[in-house]
């Protein structure tokens, strides 16, 4: 039996080459630009606004996965040419959800360092609008961000893109091709760009051991880790109670560190031979 990291899956014809990737990838920059470019239609700082911004990075990915299906994949049911027809395997999603709980944390904790060697300084009107998002339509932008923008991303770049580039580069070359191209949405915000290509990377990883469903747990699991930590009462990165940062605690933040890298070699050994066989 063919392994996943060897072949696309089964009768699909491997047309994706390296340059139609960046290519499948500046279409999903372009259509955040345009999302974002209506709304500073609309008003001012459109941008700014977080619905604005949740719909940008999910409708983004979805327009690329629109051109990609119709021109790699046009005889193919969707779920068939996105990996979706397998049935997920417990094991290697188990393994992708604790990795992605456990890099959560520093993910966040990265994304607020970047920020504190590079501060942003809001305008007025984009520093009102980030206040008044708690009280607008809160659980449909959790439900967003933790959800709808992860499981959009991982069908275009690990559903979509990863097997296709597998043949070319090899696994460890298509993982970080793809991490490149995924963090590559956020160039105009290069704070991010760090803490996007990691993630992207684990789910990559995720992805060779038990296809896009693993790499959507993983993702979805990564989202949701602070907002757990915070219902647990845990230190996240962010603002504290008084206005104060707030840095994860040096134990916790090595403990998360050893539980993804467990998690990630049992996902690349006792994982992936599950998934392959």
């Amino acid at each position: 039996m063919k392994r996943e990291d060897e072949a696309p899956p089964a009768g699909q014809p491997d047309k994706l080459t390296v340059g139609g990737a960046v290519l499948l990838a500046l279409i999903a920059i372009s259509g955040f630009m345009t999302v974002g470019l209506l709304a500073e239609m609309m008003k001012k700082d459109g941008l700014a606004d977080p619905v604005t911004a949740a719909v940008a990075f999910t409708v983004a990915p979805l327009v690329a996965l629109f051109v990609a299906l119709v021109r790699y994949a046009p005889d193919k049911g969707t779920a068939l040419a996105l990996g979706l027809t397998p049935a997920p395997r417990v094991v290697p999603i188990v393994l992708a959800t604790v990795a992605g709980l456990a890099a959560g944390l520093p993910v966040n904790e990265l994304i607020l360092r970047m920020l504190e060697l590079f501060p942003v300084k809001l305008e007025a009107a984009e520093a009102a609008a980030l206040a008044d998002a708690s009280a607008f339509s809160d659980a449909v932008l959790l439900a967003t961000y933790i959800l709808l923008i992860p499981v959009a991303h991982e069908l275009l770049y690990r559903g979509f893109m990863l097997p296709r580039l597998v043949p070319r580069l090899k696994l460890w070359g298509a993982i970080g091709t793809v991490a490149l191209l995924h963090a590559g949405e956020l160039f105009m915000s290069p704070r991010y760009l760090p803490s996007i290509f990691t993630l992207a990377v684990l789910a990559g990883i995720a992805a060779a051991a038990g296809g896009v469903w693993a790499a959507i747990a993983l993702h979805v699991s990564a989202q949701g880790s602070p907002f757990l930590a915070r219902e647990l009462g845990l230190e996240v990165a962010g603002e504290g109670s008084k206005g104060e940062v707030v840095h994860l605690a040096p134990p916790l933040l090595v403990g998360c560190g050893v539980v993804v890298l467990v998690a990630v070699v049992l996902m690349l050994t006792v994982g992936r031979r599950r998934a392959v066989t």
